[in-house]
């Protein structure tokens, strides 16, 4: 079923303990053309001190309704109606109020490197009133640089120099780490490094995942730490 044409700004209005709640002055949110689609209610500190407060008096839910609890939730969340807008009609209208935002995220963020791609700009019109996020490609001048710890939800990569003398400790923070290279020494000292949660050497993908390989970490990391080590049969590496 297509969605359904959506002919003004969409009220967006806070949800409280009391029900909905709209200020005087809505914050609008636009689209890529700059078309406002939305006017979005921010509350006042106070009153989400006090749905805050509400929360915690708030009793436990038995175990014996949390299965049906949950699953009213579930069903809410893929057929229900929010502020007017059906799960069609939201599946086409955020991705539009998104785009803009991402963009001017992207462009404070890699200032003062150097583009390779992307440097005019990500978003392209379709002239719809929608819009694509194209890629971008960013070289940063050291490995040290604020921007290697920056995830976007698009595609988008960042370029930095490394050599050895920069050591490890800047390659923390790394959820999967692809070294191309046979030098086992390099592989020790990578694996040595807590912050690198995943070794992948040579030609691994870095979405590569099996069971029992620590991707992310386990419920018992608090007590132990896990390390993956991925990539083509080599003789045993030193210890650790």
């Amino acid at each position: 079923m297509p969605a359904a044409e959506i002919t003004g700004p969409v009220q967006l209005d806070a949800l409280g303990p009391r029900g909905p709640y709209r200020t005087r002055v809505p914050e609008t949110v636009t689209d890529v053309s700059g078309a406002g689609v939305a006017r979005l209610s921010l509350v006042p500190p106070v009153y989400a001190d006090r749905a805050l407060s509400a929360l915690r008096a708030a009793g436990p839910v038995s175990p014996a309704d949390l299965d049906a609890l949950l699953g009213a939730a579930g069903e809410e969340f893929a057929t229900g109606t929010v502020g007017g807008l059906g799960v069609l009609e939201y599946e086409h209208l955020c991705p539009l109020a998104r785009a803009r935002p991402l963009a001017a995220h992207l462009k404070s963020v890699a200032a003062g490197t150097r583009a390779w791609l992307g440097a005019d700009g990500v978003v392209d019109d379709l002239g719809d009133g929608s819009a694509v996020l194209r890629p971008a490609v960013h070289q940063v001048g050291h490995p040290g640089a604020a921007q290697l710890r920056v995830e976007l939800p698009f595609p988008n990569v960042w370029v930095a120099p490394w050599s050895r003398a920069d050591g490890t400790a800047v390659l923390r923070d790394t959820l999967v780490l692809s070294a191309l290279t046979r030098d086992r020494a390099l592989v020790d000292a990578l694996l040595a490094e807590p912050g690198i949660a995943n070794v992948y050497v040579g030609d691994t993908p870095t979405h590569w995942m099996a069971p029992g390989v620590p991707h992310d970490g386990y419920l018992s990391d608090f007590l132990m730490r896990g390390k993956a080590l991925a990539g083509p049969r080599w003789p045993p590496l030193s210890a650790a």
